[in-house]
């Protein structure tokens, strides 16, 4: 959670990682009323509100905000910001068959 903000009574699962650096270096940048602004700093990582529950090996990219009461689905990256009160999920198919 480094250089990141979070609400009170969050739930972070084990394993969930904030990135706070962005891979090229640049200035990490935020999506403000519909606006993509440059935050002016190298280092930002997740502005979370309160009672977020984040699922196991949860990712955060730099500069994403998380809405009030919104749940992160296990394994999932999040690239975007999430609306209070929503619910992202990762979906797969798995497949379990016999070696024979």
């Amino acid at each position: 959670m480094g250089d990141s903000v979070s609400g009170e009574k969050c739930n972070l699962g084990a394993g969930t990682i904030v990135a706070n650096l962005r891979f090229d270096n640049g200035n990490v940048e935020m999506t403000i009323k519909g606006k993509v602004v440059d935050t002016g700093r190298r280092k930002l990582g997740v502005v979370m509100g309160d009672k977020v529950k984040t699922g196991i090996k949860s990712m955060f990219m730099p500069g994403v905000k998380v809405g009030d009461n919104a749940w992160v689905g296990a394994n999932l990256v999040v690239e975007q910001d999430l609306p209070a009160d929503s619910f992202a999920v990762l979906r797969q198919d798995s497949v379990i068959r016999s070696k024979k």
